[in-house]
């Protein structure tokens, strides 16, 4: 069954591999800002670096490969996310 994550992805034809824009704002102000890949295992970025990918309930999340992206951003629930197709 389709889930937002995975409809957002169809619909941009992003697919692995692929980079997208990603901005994360908490009212005026921008937590996180930048371009990273898109990626179906968190092998395929180094160490601490971020990812975009489906999780396990195939909702798209962001991630820092043996890191914790919410936390060194700071980002909290309620913050607006956007994501494009680079």
């Amino acid at each position: 069954m389709p889930t937002p994550g995975s409809k957002l992805l169809d619909s941009a034809q992003v697919t692995s591999g692929d980079s997208v824009s990603v901005t994360v704002r908490r009212g005026t102000g921008v937590l996180f800002r930048g371009t990273i890949p898109y990626a179906s295992t968190f092998g395929a970025v180094a160490k601490g670096r971020p990812l975009a990918y489906l999780n396990s309930l195939l909702d798209l999340a962001l991630a820092l490969n043996q890191g914790d992206f919410a936390g060194r951003y700071a980002i909290a629930p309620g913050d607006v996310v956007e994501v494009r197709r680079r």
